[in-house]
């Protein structure tokens, strides 16, 4: 059984499904609710080390994320289009699809269920 995130509990469904490209977002169903601090990692095939990020908004079916200024410099643009996105606070993860990008901010479609992660990330 899925563990529930603190905010949401599984992703939104749509009848009609994904988008067929990341740069094509669609309309969403239900509200964001913002959040502001939620601190996140991001991790990607083909990286050694995660992502930092804050999650910014949170919906059922996805967030907007904000790509961590501390960071050596990066944009939206840099990541694939697949990625799991790891709650810090809560210890959760989830597989998502990038939906829109747009310098430091992202915005992020989940594709599964969010679950207890495994990882113990430093």
């Amino acid at each position: 059984m899925p563990t529930r995130h603190r905010l949401h509990a599984a992703p939104a469904r749509s009848a009609a499904g994904l988008p067929d490209s990341p740069s094509e977002a669609q309309p969403r169903d239900d509200a964001r609710l913002p959040v502001f601090t939620v601190a996140a990692m991001l991790f990607m095939d083909g990286q050694a080390e995660p992502w930092w990020c804050t999650v910014r908004d949170l919906s059922h079916g996805g967030a907007r994320l904000e790509l961590d200024r501390t960071q050596p410099p990066r944009v939206s643009e840099q990541l694939p289009d697949a990625l799991l996105l790891y709650f810090c606070p809560d210890r959760t993860e989830v597989q998502c699809r990038v939906a829109w990008r747009d310098g430091r901010h992202f915005g992020v479609q989940f594709t599964a269920e969010i679950v207890a992660s495994t990882r113990r990330p430093v």
